[in-house]
């Protein structure tokens, strides 16, 4: 099904995606032959403005069937110009949706289904959750898809985690001194930027505040074309960082200290995570 767009009016006076949504879903319709069919959402979550899931009771005659998952793709702009400010494209667990975030209270509502798709959209939200269940402690080895390199020399995979406080910072598991790189902490937390001396609170829709949207001083004898030095900013790595948590990943972003690569964003999940500790 394609998507469906309405104004504020359209809404029926609901005031957001979820409340229209859970109503939408919710219903009970009169068959040609008699008796009823409907559907009741038992319980829904609007996971980072964008996806709505559900689970959602399917009704004969008055009798609950079984539950399924329905998930819906959402665009919610309060401010639109065109006045259209909500829009959204339904499916259900069987259809093979991409987006695998479904809360693990909704999974438990569901009723056991032979469906190979549905499984499968069950399979990838289970493994979502996993990934990112486990914290990351001090004294933890990570290991990265790719080396990097840093502006001493030193180029690795593998790091370990040094915790200070609610500040996440790695070292090289060859050695006790800390790389020059600092990882961001997560949205809430307070950031200690290089250049300062004292920490400053976190904001704004990506959650990185204002001195850490600053991009770090590049010299003009850097052989990078203009489109290159916007692709290098600081700024266009948290605009990235942005985009993917709002798809539910999680991400931290690194400062190398190389011309050509000064920003990298690294996905902190689990995946990544290995099982061996050092001390710290």
């Amino acid at each position: 099904m394609g998507w469906l767009s309405m104004t504020s009016a359209g809404m029926a006076g609901h005031p957001n995606p979820k409340a229209y949504l859970d109503d939408q879903f919710t219903y009970s319709r009169a068959l040609d032959g008699g008796g009823t069919r409907g559907m009741r959402v038992i319980d829904s979550a609007f996971v980072g403005n964008r996806v709505w899931y559900a689970a959602a009771e399917i009704i004969s005659d008055d009798e609950p069937l079984y539950v399924i998952a329905l998930v819906c793709l959402v665009r919610w702009n309060p401010k639109a110009r065109d006045g259209y400010v909500f829009a959204y494209k339904d499916q259900e667990e069987s259809m093979g949706s991409c987006e695998a975030g479904c809360p693990a209270r909704i999974l438990r509502l569901l009723s056991p289904t032979s469906k190979e798709s549905a499984l499968d959209w069950r399979r990838r939200c289970l493994v979502r959750l996993r990934l990112h269940a486990r914290k990351v402690d001090n004294g933890m080895r990570i290991k990265l898809p790719r080396p990097v390199s840093f502006g001493d020399g030193h180029t690795g995979t593998e790091f370990i985690v040094v915790k200070r406080g609610e500040k996440i910072t790695f070292r090289s598991d060859k050695g006790a001194r800390p790389l020059p790189y600092l990882a961001f902490p997560r949205p809430g937390l307070v950031c200690r930027s290089r250049n300062q001396s004292s920490p400053h609170r976190l904001r704004g829709p990506c959650r990185v505040c204002d001195t850490c949207m600053m991009d770090s001083p590049m010299s003009a004898n850097t052989p990078l074309s203009p489109l290159r030095r916007i692709l290098c900013s600081r700024s266009n790595a948290v605009r990235v960082a942005a985009w993917m948590r709002l798809d539910g990943i999680h991400t931290d972003i690194v400062d190398t200290g190389e011309p050509l690569q000064p920003w990298l964003i690294v996905e902190t999940t689990d995946a990544l995570i290995q099982d061996a500790r050092a001390c710290a």
